[in-house]
């Protein structure tokens, strides 16, 4: 009789659906880092939050470069900085009823999901034109040779700084109650950079600062850049959660909740063939590992649009077909919805450390680009995965927790970046009417002018 009930329970652990396993108790969300995903990623949470699988159950996110950018945005939504814009992000079309009746943040959200991926990068080209911007996009994959620019360097800043400022992300780490841990990489000492305290906007804008194109920001002995090197699962920050809270694990008064989350939900999208597969999940890796019972893996597959996603805005300008927010947003409803009751398969068990990992492999199905020829797609699809096969090649020596302070040498531009975008304002595609409308971003209040001017 024993074995028999052993048996079921065993069932039970090896076939859950991804929504019974999220929901049995809490854990920790991971996001790995990938370009031009942010609409993407916050749809997926929106589809967990809508379904009742966030809330108390996710207890600390974690991820790096535009993961870390996600972490910082969805910490905010449960803050109390929290505004319209962050609460809307990440909700398809569909979702919103205000059409004639749209407040402002509803308007320009409808706006940018029916504007080309990126389409707030529209505004770098008074700094470039199209020919400069590809030649910054084909440096990506000689980072070892790279030597950024300061005016590159503060040009990419730029759209990192400006989500920052629409989404009232805090300037402080304790200022968002989900504990969120940060990972940049230190590209001179080959050193991984754990971040879970200090100002979060450093951090954030720090670890998506590609190492190709961005010289960082030097915060003490420590240069934070794009932190892909260091953690391309986007779970490395699970480690920060036991700074807080001392080496073990706690419970809380209840008995039936665990801080840090002794389970890890982690979610990597792949932008070339063959990138990765479930095996090459290391878990190990973590420092925390032992206190690991569970981790559970979906791989998103983009690889077959990735070039037309990266591009879209070039597309678009070029007159090409290209695609919107809106279908990487629809898209990921989409997924994660169909996902949610399917069986995710038990890959392993590591009976020695009592582990399971679960790990499901799946792809993106965005609609056809009718009219962009094949050879065009075949060519931008080849472009990306010479760009994934080249550009992270750096080693890792080892990792430091890092609290960073408010650094000028990113102070300076974020406030001249909040007038800045104000008077360049973000070209976005009116999809009905098809052609370039302009949307004035409320980040510069007209009265704090001449005041964010002096410090420029």
């Amino acid at each position: 009789m024993l074995n028999i009930h052993k048996s079921i329970i065993q069932r039970r652990v090896t076939e859950p659906t991804l929504r019974q396993w999220l929901i049995q108790e809490g854990y920790h969300f991971a996001l790995a880092p990938i370009l031009a995903s942010t609409s993407l990623d916050m749809g997926i949470l929106s589809v967990l939050e809508s379904e009742g699988l966030t809330g108390h159950l996710l207890q600390s996110f974690s991820g790096t470069s535009n993961g870390g950018v996600v972490a910082s945005l969805w910490g905010t939504r449960r803050s109390k900085s929290a505004n319209e814009y962050v609460k809307l992000w990440g909700k398809p079309v569909d979702k919103l009823d205000c059409i004639g009746n749209c407040s402002t943040a509803e308007a320009f959200y409808l706006d940018f999901l029916s504007g080309p991926v990126q389409a707030e990068t529209d505004a770098m080209t008074v700094f470039k034109d199209e020919e400069a911007s590809a030649a910054m996009e084909m440096s990506l994959p000689f980072v070892k040779i790279s030597h950024p620019t300061l005016k590159s360097t503060v040009e990419h800043r730029m759209f990192w700084v400006y989500w920052l400022q629409l989404m009232h992300v805090p300037q402080n780490f304790h200022d968002i109650k989900l504990p969120i841990g940060i990972t940049g990489y230190d590209k001179e000492k080959s050193l991984g950079i754990l971040m879970t305290e200090g100002d979060i906007q450093v951090a954030v804008v720090g670890a998506a600062s590609p190492h190709s194109v961005s010289r960082g920001i030097r915060v003490d002995k420590f240069l934070i850049g794009d932190g892909y090197p260091a953690d391309n699962f986007g779970f490395k920050g699970y480690d920060t959660l036991f700074s807080l809270r001392g080496a073990k694990i706690t419970k809380f008064a209840t008995n039936s909740r665990l801080f840090p989350p002794a389970r890890v939900f982690n979610v990597i999208q792949l932008d070339a063939k063959g990138q990765l597969d479930c095996a090459q999940v290391n878990w190990t890796s973590l420092l925390h590992y032992k206190d690991l019972r569970q981790g559970l893996t979906i791989l998103i597959d983009l690889s077959a649009q990735t070039g037309s996603l990266m591009q879209a805005r070039r597309l678009h300008r070029l007159g090409l077909p290209y695609y919107h927010e809106t279908n990487t947003l629809e898209s990921a409803y989409t997924l994660i919805m169909q996902t949610l009751d399917e069986q995710i398969p038990l890959f392993k068990h590591v009976h020695a450390d009592d582990f399971f990992y679960f790990c499901s492999a799946k792809s993106l199905k965005l609609p056809s680009l009718g009219g962009l020829s094949l050879t065009k797609i075949a060519i931008l699809r080849k472009f990306m995965n010479f760009i994934r096969g080249h550009a992270y090649d750096m080693s890792v020596k080892g990792y430091e927790v890092v609290a960073p302070f408010k650094s000028r040498e990113l102070h300076w531009p974020l406030i001249h970046a909040k007038c800045l975008f104000h008077r360049l304002q973000i070209s976005i595609v009116n999809a009905k009417q098809d052609v370039s409308v302009y949307v004035h971003p409320p980040l510069c209040e007209p009265e704090n002018t001449a005041e964010n001017h002096s410090h420029t």
